[in-house]
């Protein structure tokens, strides 16, 4: 019985021992793993600046141009520039100088469809950039002959209804030209609302119109849709836009609702085409993540000569579609 007894003892002080030595090996590791830190300065090479012109100018209000400089990518904080004296030619005749007011460069001009339009700038912070210019024509004006909406075109993969708009544009040119379209939505809760909640419409995956996955931005989710008129050069053409009708996303619905539907139609240049199209895709990039999928990093586009940015032109039409809703249950 004693002997029983001792080899039990025995058994478990083995057993204790090992726990305890698993136990200190366990805390060592860990120890050494969290006590070994060493901080690493790493010296961050010098960025260099540049100017950077932002200015999209319509038929409709004069230029205003932004002007600012390029920023080391861990600065957070654009810098703007104000010292600087800008001039505006209209076909290569001086239309006058650009007048800083509240953040931008402003013109005493409404540019003309069909002219071409550039800026010259003197920067005294830049004075090694021999020449700092932009050139963009605006093109003529889109026509938008009509327009419709309807309301369950289809539902998307979720089993939500989706929405289309049909917007037939007369393109009167002989060669390629380059349109966008925006879709906003104003909604009024209730019949005793006066102001619209206006929110600019997602549109869905499931857009097949050929003109639109022909460009394939619609999965990049970008907020207005860019296009060529290569499959309907001289032609009119039914545009059809799918998007999501928010008020279909909600778990309550008021007895009575209106609804806008606000069709934006513009005519823009070849750089205002290629800039925003490499936006959608650039945007995307950077705000991908591994669980919803990398995208491939992309290089900015720019027209700007000593610098950066976009200068660039487009006409536009507007046409509203209002729609009410009467729920009853």
């Amino acid at each position: 019985m004693v002997s029983l007894q001792m080899r039990h003892f025995g058994l478990r002080y083995r057993i204790k021992t090992y726990v305890q030595f698993e136990l200190a090996l366990i805390s060592l590791i860990l120890t050494t793993f969290f006590s070994c830190t060493e901080v690493i300065e790493i010296e961050v090479p010098e960025f260099p600046t540049s100017p950077v012109i932002n200015c999209f100018f319509t038929n409709d209000t004069v230029v205003k141009l932004r002007l600012s400089k390029t920023v080391n990518p861990l600065d957070s904080i654009p810098a703007t520039i104000s010292d600087a004296r800008i001039w505006l030619y209209e076909d290569d005749v001086l239309a006058g100088e650009l007048n800083y007011f509240d953040g931008f460069f402003v013109s005493n001009i409404i540019p003309q469809s069909g002219k071409t339009y550039s800026v010259h700038l003197e920067i005294p912070e830049f004075p090694d950039i021999d020449e700092i210019t932009a050139k963009d024509i605006l093109p003529s004006n889109p026509i938008m002959t009509s327009c419709s909406f309807r309301d369950s075109a289809l539902m998307d993969q979720d089993g939500f209804p989706v929405c289309q708009a049909v917007i037939n544009i007369q393109d009167n040119s002989t060669d390629l030209q380059y349109y966008e379209v925006l879709l906003e939505m104003s909604y009024k809760r209730s019949s005793l609302d006066t102001v619209y909640e206006t929110i600019i419409a997602d549109y869905c995956k499931e857009n097949y119109d050929p003109v639109l996955t022909k460009e394939g931005l619609v999965e990049f989710k970008p907020r207005t849709l860019v296009f060529s008129n290569e499959s309907f050069i001289g032609q009119t053409y039914p545009l059809k836009v799918n998007f999501q009708n928010e008020m279909y996303l909600e778990d309550s619905y008021p007895q009575y609702r209106e609804m806008r539907i606000i069709v934006h139609l513009r005519k823009v240049s070849e750089s205002y085409y290629k800039y925003k199209r490499q936006l959608v895709i650039h945007q995307s990039s950077i705000s991908s993540d591994f669980w919803s999928g990398t995208t491939e990093p992309s290089t900015m586009y720019y027209n700007i000569k000593g610098g950066y940015g976009i200068f660039a032109g487009y006409t536009e039409v507007v046409d509203t579609l209002t729609k009410f809703y009467n729920f009853n249950w």
